[in-house]
């Protein structure tokens, strides 16, 4: 029995047959009629196996996995497979290539996929470049950063965005009385805005009036100038020498850090606090001796100007 049953596989064996019953002529039906050159073009795929070969022998990825990436096209074959014609197309991404049945390859690049959406807590936040979009789908651009350095933005809802390049990217909601949109959380900064050059030279004007400061005569084009006003003052120059002109000169310095102190690290504030007790604590001294105030002041002011001078 054992010998009839072996006799049969080994003449089933010569006639193409497999245990299996899979006959070798079909596993090796898949053959390429012939190859051809395409125009390159971006598309896009959602479905369907990429194979290694236009033979279709071996998986190399599967395009659900890469609904959101955007291929090249640069080639096709006609592929006769179980005795009929296909066409496969070969796309390819970086890494990521294969070909595929054309009837999955889409034309035009692959849209931006939104992969989760999550509320956050509502916090400040400024920006000072980036573009800010519609949608997380990031399809239409609703402003541009750069144009909104002095807003003070709140930011409410983040999404995990996988792009056409096939990488997610968080991009993160943020909304003010003057624009909102989604935008890259990279530049997306912690706080308040810092005011506009005009805010700040309107209320440094404003301190200095009546003050020694006053009398070092400099145009406030920009930050800079407003530094150099702060190290002249501390050069010497115009230090009121009666105690009643230094306790204003004193005054407009404290409001001149007020100003700025947003914009200063903890350890900037904490050094200039304690600048500005130190001088004020001079007060015991009589009016005549004043030489002690002077001195705490124009080390005040250039401490002052130069960390105004370091602002981007």
């Amino acid at each position: 029995m054992k010998k009839a049953i072996i006799g049969t596989i080994l003449g089933l064996s010569l006639f193409g047959f497999s245990a299996s019953g899979i006959t070798t002529a079909q596993a090796s039906r898949t053959s390429v009629v012939r190859y051809t050159n395409i125009r390159d073009a971006k598309v896009h795929v959602a479905k369907g196996t990429m194979y290694t070969s236009a033979k279709l022998s071996k998986t190399a990825h599967y395009a659900k996995n890469y609904k959101y990436t955007t291929f090249t096209k640069t080639e096709q074959a006609t592929v006769k497979k179980n005795g009929k014609k296909a066409v496969y197309q070969y796309i390819k991404a970086g890494k990521i290539k294969g070909w595929i049945w054309h009837g999955y390859v889409k034309n035009g690049k692959a849209s931006n996929g939104v992969l989760k959406y999550t509320n956050i807590k509502d916090t400040k936040v400024h920006v000072s470049k980036g573009t800010l979009f519609t949608t997380a789908k990031l399809s239409k651009v609703a402003h541009y950063g750069k144009n909104y350095k002095s807003t003070t933005f709140t930011r409410t809802e983040q999404a995990k965005v996988r792009k056409t390049d096939g990488k997610t990217y968080t991009y993160q909601y943020i909304k003010s009385n003057k624009a909102s949109g989604w935008i890259w959380s990279g530049y997306v900064k912690a706080g308040n805005a810092p005011r506009s050059f005009s805010s700040y030279r309107a209320a440094f004007q404003d301190y200095i009036q009546g003050t020694g400061l006053a009398s070092t005569i400099y145009t406030q084009n920009d930050l800079q100038d407003i530094a150099v006003q702060l190290e002249n003052y501390g050069s010497g120059w115009n230090i009121d020498e009666s105690y009643n002109g230094t306790q204003k000169d004193l005054a407009a310095f404290e409001n001149i850090y007020n100003l700025f102190k947003s914009r200063f690290s903890s350890s900037q504030r904490t050094h200039f606090t304690s600048m500005i007790n130190k001088t004020k604590a001079e007060k015991a001294s009589s009016a005549d001796d004043n030489d002690a105030i002077k001195s705490d002041l124009g080390q005040l002011s250039n401490a002052l100007g130069e960390a105004v001078a370091a602002f981007k």
